[in-house]
């Protein structure tokens, strides 16, 4: 006999209800819920938007695009061969320069990097050009999601199309020009990093949504609330309504829970962050990330398990040489390819100057220290350069091969085989004599009475195959001297050329004089620290002397030559600046006289180097062999060919002026006529005078 159905029973049979309880509550999540349901009810759609919903993927590519951004990216010319020259004028300096109207040069390298490490590729599309040898006038970097590819006859020719909303445009191959990743997957589109660490930028997104969850809905309460019977509508939404407000939420976390009516809470297990090992898979996920992008912790400022100072320093040079350095490789061969060689004929490209990153330039210093160690093997001042990739220009005599032999040119080294009737004249042969009798007073001092038994002082003596050593000593310390000196000089003009003329279109002063002088007085200041280091040891070589900078008399050398020069420079060019702008004109043309006056000055910079870094040497050698008892000194001119040629080789005593017509105490003397200093590269050697038998 079948047992009637009660009428509870036929009720819940109507409504679908084949089991006693309230069966799953609509909000039941709210009361217990695991990692897989709520992501099933709050997102089980995919990570659409990676850069904004990851810390890890924004840090790393603001990491990649940031320090790229900021390099210095400059437009070159070949003056001759094997030397660059930097363009400050013309229609593609304006154009990178002022891309378009909301960008500069950097926040156009930031979107384009950007874009890259997100999407795997970047647009640049070229606005007013009509084929691939015009200057386009603007440059505007796009979404790349926004364009595809136009196929014909299964045939990609270059041309693609853009979707903006109700939008659509068509590109040829002359108005665009795409970067890209290699992806072995598509030919024409390119492959992203975070398409490799996807699964892992997913998996940190959901569990940081999980455990804001997790204190936000006070997860602590777990379970399932069974009923004896079936609940109406009143009872049910009433039992619904109180755990929500008494339970649910960070705030209500942990309160004691009251049920009526002879139900029963039955409390189940749930994984807490702990039984996840949140921490292990967080730091995995991290570690993917990373990995894909090829950043690491320290760069993005995170210092957890690197704390020493050369640690830090390691992760920034691998960082820089591992991850930025292919980069910028690739954009400036990506640009001469596809952009630079097809304008002009390709006598202008651009390219990042590398030399003013921090973290890469201690390994400059190592080349430098290996590049010594090489000349003084006796290779060639040019071979050095361009093996060890130094950026230094090639200078004529730097082919010459060197032998120890007392440091002189292989060709003058092999004069030795000469027959006896073609005898080489030795340093040593030279007729110095010491006076019997020192004159009273300081012997560094240009008045008194010169000894009588000197007979080569104030005379013309043949220069020796030491003083070529000599000579070509000072000079290899000199260029990359004369190169850093060219480079700060650059740099300065440059941002002092920008602020001049915000300035003029801001109404303010162009700038202040004080202020100028002490910014290319610190600019300098490390330069003429490295000369008298340098000068140091090349008169100790020079001597076999141990050298002392008594009273620090390099220091105030130092101090007197920096208010010299960065005087005289910086009032030069405001001289020049202010009779510029007397004129009443428009302020555009105001700051096209600007841009004029300063192009000039940059063709003036090597001069200005040269003389910079000859003076500083020139005047430490003098003060330093004044002051460590050295009477005598020798005229070496090696690359004057006319103007100093008179002096060549002639010994006087130091303080006395090597010219009658004018004060001419070293080379670049300060108080010598300015035509008598601009680009000499002339020294001093010490001599030192012996008593006769």
């Amino acid at each position: 006999m079948t047992k009637q159905k009660s009428f509870t029973e036929r009720i819940m049979e109507k409504f679908g209800y084949h089991k006693k309880g309230i069966g799953p509550m609509a909000d039941d999540s709210r009361i217990y819920r695991s990692l897989r349901s709520y992501l099933d009810s709050v997102d089980s759609m995919e990570v659409t938007n990676p850069y904004e919903k990851s810390v890890w993927v924004f840090a790393s590519i603001n990491a990649i695009a940031q320090n790229i951004s900021r390099v210095p990216f400059y437009l070159y010319t070949e003056k001759t061969k094997d030397i660059k020259t930097i363009i400050n004028t013309g229609p593609l300096y304006d154009l990178f320069m002022n891309p378009n109207p909301y960008m500069i040069t950097s926040t156009l390298m930031f979107a384009t990097i950007l874009f890259l490490e997100l999407y795997g590729e970047a647009f640049w599309v070229f606005e007013g050009r009509k084929n691939i040898t015009e200057i386009p006038k603007e440059i505007w970097v796009v979404d790349p999601t926004r364009f595809a590819p136009i196929i014909e006859d299964n045939k990609f020719n270059g041309y693609w199309k853009y979707t903006n909303g109700s939008l659509e445009l068509e590109f040829a191959p002359h108005q665009i020009l795409q970067f890209k990743y290699f992806n072995p997957y598509n030919d024409i589109r390119g492959l992203s990093p975070i398409e490799a660490s996807m699964v892992g930028v997913e998996q940190d997104y959901f569990a940081s949504k999980y455990n804001k969850q997790f204190f936000k809905d006070g997860i602590s309460l777990s379970g399932i609330i069974k009923a004896p019977d079936f609940l109406t509508d009143e009872q049910y939404n009433r039992m619904k309504n109180q755990f929500e407000q008494r339970h649910a939420g960070y705030g209500n976390s942990h309160k004691v829970g009251v049920i009526e009516g002879g139900a029963d809470f039955i409390e189940t297990k749930s994984m807490s962050q702990r039984d996840m090992e949140f921490n292990i898979l967080k730091n995995t996920i991290r570690g993917e990330i990373l990995a894909a992008f090829k950043t690491n912790e320290v760069v993005l400022g995170n210092y957890t398990n690197i704390q020493s100072y050369e640690g830090i320093k390691n992760a920034h040079e691998a960082f820089w040489k591992e991850t930025l350095l292919p980069k910028i490789i690739y954009i400036e061969d990506f640009l001469w390819a596809k952009f630079f060689s097809k304008i002009n004929g390709g006598k202008i490209w651009g390219g990042f100057d590398i030399s003013v990153i921090e973290a890469l330039r201690e390994d400059f210093g190592k080349k430098v220290e290996l590049a010594k160690i090489l000349n003084e093997m006796g290779y060639p001042i040019n071979m050095i350069n361009k093996r060890l990739d130094l950026g230094f220009e090639d200078v004529e005599w730097g082919n010459t091969w060197w032998v120890k032999v007392g440091i002189v040119p292989v060709e003058e080294a092999s004069e030795a085989n000469k027959p006896e009737d073609e005898p080489n004249l030795d340093p040593e042969d030279e007729p110095i004599v010491e006076p019997e009798d020192e004159p009273e007073g300081n012997p560094n001092e240009p008045e008194g009475e010169k000894p009588d038994d000197d007979p080569n002082e104030g005379k013309d003596i043949s220069l020796s195959n030491r003083d070529d050593a000599a000579w070509a000593r000072f000079i290899a310390r000199h260029i990359p001297l004369e190169k850093m000196f060219k480079s700060k000089l650059k740099r300065y003009l440059y941002e002092q050329r920008k602020q001049v003329i915000t300035n003029l279109y801001s109404g303010k002063d162009i700038f202040n004089v004080e202020e100028e002088i002490e910014s290319l007085k610190n600019l300098f200041l490390p330069l003429y620290n490295i000369a008298k280091e340098e000068n140091v040891s090349l008169l100790e070589e020079e001597t076999s002397l141990s050298l002392v900078d008594s009273g620090n008399l390099g220091d105030s050398v130092i101090k007197d030559r920096l208010r010299f020069s960065s005087s005289t420079i910086v009032s030069t060019i405001d001289k020049g600046l202010r009779n510029l702008l007397l004129e009443d004109v428009s302020i555009d043309f105001k700051v096209d006289l600007v841009r004029k006056f300063y192009n000039k000055t940059d063709n003036r910079i090597p001069t200005i180097a040269r003389t910079e870094a000859s003076a500083i040497m020139n005047s430490l050698r003098y003060n330093l062999m004044k002051s460590n008892g050295i009477t005598h000194h020798k005229w070496v001119s090696k690359g004057e060919k006319g103007r100093h040629k008179l002096f060549n080789g002639k010994i006087i005593r130091l303080g006395d002026s090597f010219s009658n017509s004018f004060m001419l105490r070293y080379p670049l003397d300060h108080k010598a006529p300015i035509n008598e200093v601009i680009n000499c590269l002339c020294m001093t050697v010490p001599v030192i005078i012996k008593k006769s038998c």
